[in-house]
């Protein structure tokens, strides 16, 4: 006599996926991913073995990763192939944005987005004048 197997719980995978962006990261992994991503030695092995411990930016590099600007769609499956297709200075910024808490536009200033985009240009213009690569200013 066999018994029957319980039915597979169901969920919505869409809002699954699309409540990761509001998940709170992880502040002290956050910092620790910043500091592995600046050393010249990491490898995309140690730095998703940190990303991983906060599950909020480890979802959101992998989404990143397998979205349509990358053109991966669907096909990144492990967060260490995630960090090698979005790069180690988004994986940053992603972390950056978590520690400063700016991941919620409703406490920025009305300018904030015309104001910062103008600075970054700004830096990246700057940067080789000071030795710097413009991606990293």
């Amino acid at each position: 006599m066999t018994t029957p197997l319980a039915a597979a719980p169901m969920f919505d995978l869409e809002r699954v996926l699309a409540s990761i962006d509001t998940m709170a990261a992880q502040r002290p992994v956050a910092a620790q991913i910043v500091s592995v991503a600046n050393s010249e030695q990491a490898s995309a092995a140690e730095l998703s073995r940190v990303l991983s411990a906060d599950v909020a930016l480890a979802g959101r590099v992998m989404k990143l990763a397998n979205s349509a600007f990358y053109g991966m769609r669907g096909r990144v499956t492990s967060l260490q192939f995630a960090v090698t297709v979005i790069g180690f200075a988004t994986v940053r910024t992603m972390a950056t944005v978590a520690l400063t808490d700016l991941d919620d536009e409703s406490r920025l200033p009305d300018d904030f987005w015309e104001l910062s985009t103008t600075v970054a240009l700004a830096a990246s213009t700057l940067a080789p004048r000071f030795a710097e690569r413009p991606q990293d200013a």
